[in-house]
């Protein structure tokens, strides 16, 4: 997996965001096995590859030009289902803090 990130911090009362491109590489399976709960909002745009999705409890297939919402407290997963590489753009509100992620059970 590679990614590159910036973080915008919160100003005049904007709140701070944070956009990450990411390249997944085949049969990545991300959080699949350990969904997650996040503290922030967060929107993904995939502009290669196909995968699956699951937020809140939905499958999702995605593929390039797929947005996909991941509400704030909602959970969800991710995985490649192509044979090269998923390349996703995904933007934060908040930005993005380790913590932020919760396991589910």
């Amino acid at each position: 997996m590679r990614s590159s990130s910036s973080v915008i911090p919160a100003s005049a009362g904007i709140q701070s965001f944070q956009n990450v491109t990411r390249c997944l590489d085949p049969g990545f399976a991300g959080v699949t096995t350990m969904p997650i709960v996040t503290l922030f909002c967060g929107m993904l745009y995939v502009i290669e590859g196909t995968g699956r999705m699951i937020v809140d409890g939905k499958e999702i297939d995605i593929n390039p030009g797929t947005i996909i919402m991941n509400p704030m407290g909602k959970i969800h997963s991710m995985k490649n289902t192509s044979n090269g590489e998923i390349v996703v753009f995904q933007v934060f509100t908040p930005a993005w803090k380790e913590p932020d992620r919760v396991p589910v059970p």
